[in-house]
């Protein structure tokens, strides 16, 4: 519970939470880069099967707005196991309403007693609850399974209250789909989506008007036309066109790494995207300006290399949260040198690269990404080659 002299504190921290965020995703950027690999590892093939999320406090007193954060970091790693996900905070369901009541403190018992009145029941349920003692949240995870009519798993977790409780819940519910890990695997696969349910979707019901329902049932027809609206779905809900501006230093390594150690290398990225089994493929083009001066013995030059080429990225996950993306890019680039009281150099040199990174979604239509990358270009004189850690912002129509 928390009291009067420490409910200042909480509030504060909570401020705290909500102003850093931003500060907090940029600082961290690169050390996520480097954890890219294990959010790929946690990414697994969705199925057929819908759990409703329930967050609440213990007691109407506790700090309500805990619940948003809870409820949104469990809801992301919900959709990240291949589940559809639907909270009860966006549900319009009257038998849900006094769950979600802070002063209604329902047992367990009378919680799935009110899920079982739901119109469109879920596969399963997910109940938090949550009590606040001083710096520290204390959060109580329960799984029910609908169709067997009992919990089957649970976990509890205490956390300081911090920047990093999202990562403490994702924790948590991880630990949970790890033990019931067997039971979600008898339910049928469906196509890559989000992972969240549209407030459109039939639900379980619809699913059983599809033949389904339940795991194995339902015939082979219905099972393709289920696939076939999925399929739809999916793509009417990628954005398809991608713009982006990126900045990075390009750090030279090899031999001209003599002449010069830095240049400038903003770039400007157009592309179409489409879902494949992998992930997102997109396919597009990019135009970029390198700029550096290089310094010899006898002389100097300033130098631009203006590179345009293909451009293939391949987005893993849901940018919603952390997608990690693969690109490959090659093509000519213009490569001009101006030696001061010498002839003007110019050039058309071939060029390759690659890099990996990770992407996150601001809104639907804006974000973020960072990538380290690879590129060199050939010329037969002097090679030049070197490393690009790039930040990026792009926008999606």
């Amino acid at each position: 519970m928390v009291h009067s002299d420490i409910g200042g504190s909480i509030s504060d921290r909570y401020m705290a939470i909500k102003s850093s965020g931003t500060a907090s995703v940029c600082i961290s950027l690169f050390f996520l880069f480097l954890a890219a690999p294990v959010l790929i590892a946690f990414e697994r093939e969705p199925i057929q099967a819908e759990v409703l999320e329930i967050t609440r406090p213990v007691t109407p007193s506790e700090a309500s707005f805990f619940r948003k954060v809870i409820s949104d970091a469990t809801s992301l790693e919900l959709g990240r196991s291949g589940l559809l996900v639907k909270s009860a905070a966006a549900s319009e369901d009257a038998s849900i309403a006094e769950i979600l009541d802070a002063g209604a403190e329902p047992s367990r018992e009378r919680i799935i007693g009110l899920v079982n009145e739901m119109t469109e029941k879920p596969d399963f349920v997910l109940l938090t609850t949550y009590s606040v003692a001083g710096e520290s949240i204390r959060m109580d995870l329960s799984w029910y399974d609908v169709a067997e009519k009992r919990w089957t798993a649970g976990t509890t977790k205490t956390s300081q209250i911090g920047l990093d409780l999202d990562l403490d819940v994702i924790e948590a519910v991880g630990e949970i789909i790890a033990e019931v890990e067997d039971r979600l695997a008898e339910f049928p696969k469906r196509p890559i989506d989000v992972g969240v349910e549209s407030e459109d979707d039939g639900g379980p019901e619809a699913r059983q008007t599809a033949g389904i329902d339940s795991p194995g049932g339902g015939t082979a027809d219905s099972e393709r036309s289920a696939v076939d609206a999925g399929d739809d779905h999916a793509e009417m809900a990628i954005k398809h066109f991608e713009l982006s501006i990126g900045f990075a230093p390009f750090l030279t390594i090899g031999n001209a790494s003599d002449y010069f150690k830095t240049g400038i290398f903003p770039t400007l990225y157009g592309g179409y995207r489409f879902a494949t089994p992998l992930g997102l493929l997109c396919l597009g083009l990019q135009i970029g300006v390198n700029l550096f001066n290089a310094e010899g013995t006898a002389t100097t030059s300033d130098n631009i290399l203006v590179p345009l080429g293909a451009d293939i990225r391949l987005v893993v996950g849901d940018d919603s949260f952390i997608a990690v993306f693969f690109r490959i890019f090659g093509g000519a680039a213009l490569f001009r040198a101006d030696y001061p009281g010498l002839n003007l150099y110019r050039k058309i040199v071939p060029y390759a690269g690659a890099s990996l990174g990770i992407l996150k979604k601001l809104s639907s239509a804006f974000g973020i990404g960072v990538d380290l990358g690879y590129t060199a270009f050939f010329d037969t004189a002097l090679p030049i080659s070197g490393f690009t850690p790039s930040a990026n912002l792009f926008w999606r129509f």
